[in-house]
């Protein structure tokens, strides 16, 4: 039977565009008959004095909302400042009140702010939860409260639903009383200590009585004071008391965040007029407008530059250093890109709106009217495209800046032929001109076939464009429908209105199926024999050992144009992972760091750069790529190393026993394997059968004729047998060493007992051979998850730096010197819980600590190894996704990490 899998977001994004356009349309019917001129007389006729009391109460319901916060930390006893505490608030819910969902919204916000002021995740999630529970629990005290005291309203505004129009008030006034009960039992049921109770991996806390007492009190302050903005608005002339604006703006929101539209656009109105039946339509509506740009609009504008600045901060990829500084590779795309999507949503609403008369009448005089015809469907077809160009701008597509200058340029044509729109016309040719000038900052080449609707931004998109659909409906409410106007190009405006509009609902829906287009997994296309040559190449000339392991071919190499340099990576699931640090010509990585983003984002994939060092940070934080430590890799200093004096008396007992016990340790030159494969093969079978284990890959090597005889092999042997082997991976320029697969079988000696020790054996013998052979270091390979105690908590810019070290590296980012400190470890809170999740869980599968200490006898020092991986909201879920897939690459599959775990 087929199974029907469902996309629960777009089925959720579709049901919220349906209530919002049935929500829409009858506000539609109830306010076509307003005067538009009559709505601005009201609105410019508001007094000065009363606008200012708005403004300040509007002030101070915001500030009021950061208190909401600072209780639920001061509760959960985390120390933060105010001012970060504020700041945070008012941008989540300045967001979460416009976007709607607060919780999501204002929490994703929330996670990501607190996160980098080093909040543990368990706290930031209790602190979303105390926050929800204020607003939830307020606004359930001022409904019961509303219908105890004023049920006739609720009866107003139900007076039109059949099911509900012959309700007495007395059964609204039951239900308040009903609802102030079960708040007041939840308060005496969380008593003085409060309760604890689990959801998933969340460890959440009900707070005690006197908490969710301030926490209601503070909510219904709240309300009250947003309520009592409307109330000032209100004309003087307008009979209507506050409590009765009260107990309408409650049931209103209540109705707006049920519907989850954002910000309850249209129901609230709607809403609203229906608990008001005193207050003139075309009043209140004009009252509800100015109130909106008050209390959401302004708000959300600020609070979208300040998160947009916190992003660019967080992606500069030096909030760790004292030097402070916002990259201009990261703010200016960003700027653009919002300056470009303004831009288009100013041409699509221009599209619609009557132009001026005298501008019209003018340009008529010498431009044909087909041309401003024409003209119109190109502003709505080019601000349409601007809108979906300023996500590639965003992302520093050079294919999109080359297209949005093209666009920009035609757009001042455009608008100045549809009736000298001179004002915009300006703006566009200067965003045209900063944008050239920032042409370097768009270095990026990828298709712009990838710059696809996710379900958000559906919702967002489809919420503006249907509420431009009523607002040209209302604009042109006085001209009669006619199949006629289709064609009409003798300059009506009803007319441009339709063709406009079918131009713009058509270009959505035909993007909205091109983003459902599932992407095409890609084919797995392992290396030729000519690529493996050419990565040997560059292997050899490689600083690091690491390279080699190009050479097992079970990974696609992406190599630069010039060849110097490449790429190993593959793909698990919709992950595409990457091993190590690029390979080669290091001027080359920055290109090919980016190359692979696009390609992998080409296939709609999660990008992961897996064990990588700290030598490239700049490079990945450049592109969005967060490194998060996941452990340490040991190097042995193989110029200090020496088997004399008494403090490595233990390394020489082990080799004299070895030697004593018959061992004896060799290196066969690669040309001679072949002859010694069968062998080198009865060796690793017997080893893999003695240890349960079947081969892996990807990040270790697998037992491979054609691989192994790309290399040398050390072996150890009993009695002229060999008994244990390892081959030897060998970086250019004698730098370093280092070996991959290791395989050994038990032997006894004459007398029957196991001889231990075996690979230290080989391993101190391989390090005296690697000295004489002049190289200068030598890899143990990673510790996984261990070297993170040191990391109590990250460094956030509250914390001294006196104490750490100043060696710093210089990384040069388009002609701009970064400090990039190598000691400073900044883990954030959500990983750090991962790992620490990983190490306390994983312990009974996986000896951490044990091979950490079995690589720590030799006294090497420990280099930290990252995972690097997309952060922020815009990432989503793609950070689980890429550590799900990495983790299963690694291990060899789902069958290999489950039998490992049994």
């Amino acid at each position: 039977m087929m199974k029907i899998k469902i996309n629960w977001h777009w089925l959720i994004a579709l049901v919220v565009i349906v209530v919002f356009t049935m929500a829409s349309k009858s506000l539609y019917h109830m306010v076509h008959t307003l005067d538009i001129a009559q709505m601005k007389s009201v609105i410019l006729a508001t007094p000065s004095l009363t606008m200012l009391k708005a403004v300040v109460v509007v002030i101070l319901a915001y500030i009021l909302l950061s208190v909401y916060d600072l209780i639920a930390i001061r509760y959960l006893k985390v120390k933060i400042p105010y001012l970060k505490v504020m700041n945070t608030s008012l941008t989540a819910f300045s967001i979460g009140h416009t976007l709607g969902v607060s919780m999501l919204s204002a929490g994703a916000v929330r996670f990501r702010y607190y996160g980098k002021y080093g909040i543990e995740s368990a706290s930031i999630a209790n602190i979303i939860l105390l926050v929800s529970l204020a607003f939830s629990y307020g606004m359930m005290s001022v409904i019961g409260a509303s219908l105890l005291v004023n049920p006739h309203m609720l009866t107003q505004l139900l007076d039109t639903v059949p099911m509900f129009n012959k309700a007495s008030p007395l059964v609204f006034r039951v239900i308040g009383v009903v609802i102030l009960a079960l708040i007041a039992a939840s308060v005496i049921f969380a008593g003085k200590l409060g309760r604890a109770f689990s959801i998933k991996q969340w460890q959440l806390h009900l707070p005690p009585a006197t908490v969710l007492l301030k926490l209601i009190f503070l909510a219904v302050i709240d309300i009250a004071l947003v309520a009592y903005i409307i109330h000032i608005l209100l004309p003087a002339s307008m009979t209507v008391s506050y409590l009765e604006v009260f107990s309408a703006y409650v049931q209103s929101i209540t109705v707006g965040i049920i519907s989850h539209v954002p910000g309850g656009l249209g129901v609230f109105e709607l809403a609203m007029v229906a608990s008001l039946p005193k207050v003139d339509k075309t009043t209140l509506l004009s009252v509800l407008l100015l109130f909106r740009i008050l209390y959401y609009l302004i708000p959300f504008v600020l609070g979208l530059l300040s998160f947009f600045l916190h992003e660019a901060y967080i992606r500069s990829g030096i909030d760790i250093t004292e030097k402070r500084r916002i990259l201009p590779s990261v703010w200016i795309p960003q700027l653009l890109a919002f300056a470009t999507a303004g831009l288009g949503i100013t041409m699509l609403v221009l599209s619609i709106l009557p132009p001026d008369a005298d501008r019209e009448l003018l340009l008529g005089e010498f431009i044909p009217i087909p041309i401003i015809e024409t003209s119109y469907l190109l502003n709505t077809l080019m601000g349409f495209a601007l809108i979906v160009l300023a996500r590639g701008l965003h992302q520093r597509l050079n294919g999109a800046w080359h297209l949005s200058m093209w666009l920009l340029g035609l757009s001042v044509v455009t608008l100045m032929a549809k009736h000298l729109e001179i004002e915009v016309a300006v703006i566009c040719f200067l965003l045209l001109g900063v944008t050239y000038l920032n042409r370097s900052y768009f270095n990026r080449q990828s298709n712009l076939m990838r710059l696809r609707l996710n379900s958000q931004t559906l919702v967002l998109l489809s919420v503006f464009l249907i509420s431009l659909f009523w607002v040209g409906m209302y604009v042109y409410r006085h001209e009669a429908y006619s199949p006629d106007l289709w064609w009409n190009v003798s300059g009506d405006g009803g007319a441009r209105f339709l063709r406009s509009y079918a131009m713009l609902a058509i270009l959505t829906v035909a993007y909205a199926l091109f983003s459902l287009i599932r992407f095409k997994k890609p084919l797995p296309s392992l290396p030729t024999q000519i690529e493996l040559t050419q990565a040997e190449q560059v292997a050899r000339q490689s600083a690091y050992s690491v390279a080699n392991l190009s050479l097992l071919g079970d990974k696609q190499l992406l190599f630069s144009n010039s060849k110097n340099s490449f790429i190993m990576y593959q793909t698990q699931g919709r992950s595409w992972i990457v091993m190590s640090d690029p390979i080669g010509d290091e001027s080359e990585f920055g290109v090919l760091i980016e190359r692979f983003i696009e390609l992998c984002q080409n296939f709609g994939g999660t990008c992961v750069f897996y064990e990588v060092s700290n030598r490239y940070r700049h490079l990945f934080n450049k592109n969005g790529i967060q490194l998060l430590k996941i452990g340490e890799e040991a190097i042995v200093d193989l110029d200090a190393f020496s088997l004399q004096g008494s403090k490595n008396s233990k390394f020489r007992q082990v080799v004299s026993r070895g030697t004593k016990d018959g061992l004896s340790f060799e290196v066969i030159p690669k040309n001679e394997i072949p002859a010694l494969i069968d062998n080198l093969k009865r060796v690793s079978d017997l080893w893999l059968a003695d240890k349960a284990v079947a081969e892996k890959g990807f990040s270790l090597g697998y037992f491979d004729e054609n691989y192994l005889k790309h290399f040398d092999c050390a072996v150890v042997k009993y009695q002229n047998e060999i008994v244990a082997f390892a081959n030897i991976w060998q970086s250019g320029q004698h730098n370093e060493l280092s070996i991959d697969l290791m395989r050994y079988r038990e032997v006894h000696d004459s007398e029957g007992k196991a001889i231990k020790n075996m690979m230290d054996y080989l391993f101190l013998n391989l390090f005296m051979w690697g000295k004489d052979a002049g190289f200068h270091q030598f890899s143990l390979g990673m510790a996984p998850f261990t070297g993170l105690e040191d990391q109590a908590k990250p460094v956030t810019e509250g914390d001294r730096l006196d104490n750490v070290k100043h060696s710093v590296e210089q990384a040069t980012i388009e002609d701009e010197q970064i400090e990039v400190p190598e000691e400073i470890e900044a883990i954030g809170p959500r990983w750090r819980y991962v790992t620490n999740a990983v190490t306390k869980y994983g312990k009974s599968y996986y000896n951490f600590t044990g091979l950490r200490n079995f690589k720590q006898k030799y006294n090497p020092h420990w280099e930290p190894r990252y995972i690097g991986i997309e952060t922020g909201l815009r990432a989503g879920m793609k950070p689980i996704k890429g550590l799900t897939d990495t983790t299963l690459l690694i291990s060899g599959g789902l069958g290999s990490l489950v039998k490992s775990s049994i």
